[in-house]
């Protein structure tokens, strides 16, 4: 085996080792690779370099299996133990594709969470028991304050109590001369 082969090898085993304890896995690198195939469509979509990354890692996934197990190893180039190096040196600072897209969803569920959850009332500063709290209507019209406002027909729907629709109407109506006429065919009939 060549040293370059062996640099490679070893740089590889210390990679593995690291995405094993990452990933509370028994397969380091093949690991990863199987998480970022299960979540694909969603890292290419947040992940700039995503497609990049996994092709990259496959690569040196298989040059480390020629290595390890054919007779006079694999090609490695200079360039392939760079590109390992700085895989590593992503993982261990968290910018490598699977802590990127982790970064992107916990962004997009704070941005969600911050979207539908209703603004509260402003809280005053309470010096008793009782003191600040203010009347419900006072606190409610604090809440309908910070709320933004509806437009068209949903803010005439909140505005205004809705019956029953047409169709319970209609449904009642038929039911009710439905019985009517059983009624009359059972006392006549």
């Amino acid at each position: 085996m060549q040293r370059l082969q062996e640099t490679f090898f070893e740089e590889y085993k210390r990679t593995d080792a690291l995405c094993r304890e990452m990933l509370a896995a028994e397969r380091g690198v093949s690991e990863y690779i199987e998480q970022m195939q299960a979540a694909e469509d969603e890292g290419k979509q947040r992940v700039p370099g995503w497609q990049d990354d996994y092709y990259a890692l496959k690569h040196l996934r298989w040059l480390r299996n020629q290595i390890a197990h054919e007779p006079g190893g694999g090609d490695c180039t200079d360039a392939d133990l760079a590109q390992l190096r700085g895989f590593h040196q992503r993982v261990l600072a968290r910018e490598d594709p699977l802590a990127l897209l982790y970064q992107a969803r916990k962004a997009r569920a704070a941005r969600w969470a911050a979207n539908a959850a209703p603004a509260r009332p402003p809280q005053s500063p309470k010096t008793s028991a009782n003191a600040g709290r203010g009347t419900a209507g006072q606190a409610r019209a604090a809440y309908a304050a910070q709320q933004p406002t509806l437009r068209g027909s949903a803010k005439r729907a909140r505005g205004k109590r809705q019956g029953p629709g047409l169709r319970v109407i209609l449904c009642a109506v038929v039911l009710a001369l439905l019985f009517l006429g059983l009624c009359g065919y059972l006392l006549w009939g």
